[in-house]
């Protein structure tokens, strides 16, 4: 079983589930327990790269929040977490059922620290079910190999010699498949995966991409339902322009209209929409994410 935990603000709990491997803007921890494989995600670039946290969010099963200092920080990440629909698991410093009520959380478990570990074990995962989905994070040319992604499964289950379809229509052949530096023949939900291909350059897949054997066309305008935090107040207008995230991508949306709980907007970068997914607003002011949106 493969579990993916975003751990946004206490890089300690992310070193409980796993080892420091690569960082690009997100530390990943990769951890293996018995039968299972955890990755967990900690935002290492916050003030900088805001966007680095809905990120993480968004491509977990569930997150992970430290209640050790209840901060600016403690309430962006809990703003955040509400209206992205995961699971969240908060650890026992302090008291905040309160605050997790009015954030509108129902989906919520406290922890112990030292039992963090065996609770995150338990988690649900992914459906196998469906066409190989793979959320991109990067991409790049190894010597002797050739093209490289590194991605996340988000549901199905991806084989090698799978055909791949990028956002732009190009078709590519899963080479080969590795996690955790092993080689495996097929990669389901929750794994973390570098994937080789065959038939693509590197230029044409970029971070946020979505990879699958069905192709996902990228949209320059949507209309979603959009969820409004309590917390997180904002008068929401036509012509007003925030920053959107979905899975690894991220980019700025215009409001071309907003009719009740349905709002259109303009992207500045053609984003790749999945049914069942959910994005993240996010303005300048604090708390920074003030709305989820239903893909």
């Amino acid at each position: 079983m493969h579990i993916v935990i975003s751990v946004p603000l206490d890089p300690g709990l992310a070193g409980m589930l796993g080892k420091k491997g690569s960082e690009n803007g997100i530390a990943f921890y990769n951890g293996s327990f018995q039968d299972s494989t955890i990755v967990a995600l900690q935002p290492t670039s916050i003030e900088d790269k805001f966007y680095s946290m809905p990120e993480s969010i968004l491509v977990s099963d569930a997150v992970l929040l430290s209640t050790s200092a209840l901060d600016r920080k403690f309430g962006e990440a809990l703003v955040a977490a509400s209206q992205s629909g995961k699971k969240v698991l908060f650890t026992d410093e302090n008291e905040i059922k309160g605050m997790a009520a009015s954030a509108g959380m129902t989906d919520f478990e406290i922890v112990s620290r030292d039992s963090v570990l065996l609770k995150v074990l338990t988690l649900r995962t992914r459906s196998e079910e469906g066409s190989p989905i793979i959320y991109v994070d990067k991409s790049f040319t190894v010597n002797g190999v050739g093209t490289v992604v590194l991605g996340i499964v988000r549901s199905g289950v991806l084989k090698v010699h799978d055909k791949l379809i990028c956002a732009d229509g190009t078709e590519a052949a899963v080479r080969s498949i590795q996690s955790q530096d092993r080689d495996f023949p097929s990669a389901g939900p929750g794994t973390r995966v570098g994937i080789a291909l065959k038939g693509v350059q590197p230029s044409s897949i970029s971070k946020g991409d979505v990879l699958s054997t069905e192709r996902i066309r990228p949209a320059e305008e949507i209309e979603c339902k959009i969820r409004a935090s309590g917390i997180a107040k904002e008068e929401i207008k036509e012509g007003k322009v925030y920053s959107i995230v979905a899975n690894f991508f991220h980019t700025s949306a215009k409001v071309i209209s907003i009719k009740g709980e349905t709002i259109a907007m303009r992207l500045d970068r053609p984003m790749q929409r999945i049914p069942g997914d959910r994005a993240l607003l996010f303005r300048d002011a604090p708390p920074r994410v003030f709305a989820g949106i239903d893909l």
